[in-house]
């Protein structure tokens, strides 16, 4: 049995997700708007915490 490192199966996981959401591009639209609005929301809230300073 060869032992992989935790980066190769990390690396190898991505690969296989990344795959997935080739292969099922409505899922892969979903996951791109909410990562977008997570972004946002993030960004919205060091803006005020920077407005605060």
């Amino acid at each position: 049995m060869l032992k992989r490192t935790a980066n190769e199966n990390a690396h190898i996981k991505f690969e296989n997700v990344t795959s997935l959401i080739v292969a099922n591009d409505g899922f892969s639209r979903k996951i791109f708007i909410i990562t977008i609005i997570v972004i946002l929301k993030q960004y919205t809230q060091y803006l005020r915490i920077m407005n605060n300073w």
